[in-house]
């Protein structure tokens, strides 16, 4: 290695390992930026995480930040049979990582343990429950649960996605589907599904078709990108079901090299800056980002369309 570049990589070392430069980088990042960074170390949550760098984050960019905290997902117990897992109780159902005081009061309130298990959030609205029947939205908003009413549909095993749509006259617009994943993979090319809308108040059940057999990986929560669900399949596939034209199809994307292999707990969908969606697995040379993208001069229907989606790897 050059000595001039070794010398500037550990001069950026020396900046990134003290606290108080660290604290003036960040606070100049966005809060669209601030979140997504706080994962990137134990030792940058800390600085985020601190009483100082909220205040002076606030003074900076606004009361327009509001972290509250982090759930910690724990899909141990969620959806086990009677007779599986038993979770401690000395072990909290819904763990919560307070980064203010707002969370703290949140936190010490008793609302978290009446709401069950982590599912999913988006924008804020938190989704929570027991399975197979048992399920709240609970709204940071108005500090209120809404209790779903009870699926028609008795899934042994499944899989979740929940979709934050809009806010109409201050009321959330939502829903929430639940797909039925088989315990015994068998050759099939559909997959049952049950959808809860806001708007209507119901549930209703329905049958997705795929062009070709698959099964959906059980125990997962979709990646919801551009108001269309990602769920994680087997045999190394992605599932890609667009609930918004009445379509009652699903159509299949082969994950990245590698991800045949992997289990759901070492691999993740993600979100990138400009509304792509992102895949990353754990591998013993570290971690790989995948980006998936459409060909140029695609149609916009991801059904269509399906074999011209090709998945692109860039380096982090």
């Amino acid at each position: 290695m050059d000595i001039n570049k070794r010398m500037t990589c550990d001069s950026v070392h020396a900046v990134l390992n003290c606290d108080d430069i660290l604290q003036e980088i960040l606070l100049r990042l966005p809060p669209s930026s601030i979140c997504k960074f706080i994962i990137t170390s134990k030792r940058w949550l800390r600085v985020v995480c601190s009483s100082s760098f909220y205040r002076c984050y606030v003074n900076r960019w606004g009361q327009k930040f509001r972290l509250l905290g982090f759930f910690v997902c724990n899909f141990l117990y969620l959806g086990r049979p009677r007779d599986g897992f038993q979770r401690p109780l000395w072990e909290p159902a819904l763990p919560f990582l307070s980064t203010c005081k707002e969370g703290d009061d949140l936190k010490s309130s008793g609302v978290l343990r009446k709401l069950g298990y982590f599912i999913d959030c988006s924008n804020g609205i938190l989704l929570c429950g027991r399975h197979p029947k048992t399920y709240y939205v609970y709204n940071f908003k108005d500090k209120q649960k809404y209790p779903l009413p009870e699926p028609q549909q008795f899934y042994k095993m499944l899989c979740m996605a929940f979709i934050v749509e809009e806010y109409l006259d201050d009321a959330i617009c939502y829903k929430v589907i639940r797909a039925k994943c088989e315990c015994k993979l068998k050759v099939r090319n559909t997959v049952s599904i049950e959808t809860f809308s806001s708007k209507t108040g119901t549930w209703k059940q329905s049958t997705l078709t795929c062009s070709t057999t698959f099964a959906l990986r059980p125990r997962t929560v979709a990646m919801v990108v551009k108001r269309i669900v990602h769920w994680f399949a087997m045999w190394g596939n992605l599932a890609i079901y667009d609930p918004r034209f009445g379509d009652r199809r699903i159509a299949l994307v082969k994950l990245p090299a590698g991800g045949l292999s992997h289990e759901h707990e070492e691999s993740v969908l993600g979100e990138s800056s400009d509304g792509l969606l992102q895949y990353g697995q754990s591998s013993n040379l570290g971690v790989e980002i995948w980006v998936l993208e459409e060909d140029d001069g695609a149609n916009s229907s991801i059904y269509r369309n399906c074999a011209q989606i090709g998945v692109e790897h860039f380096s982090m």
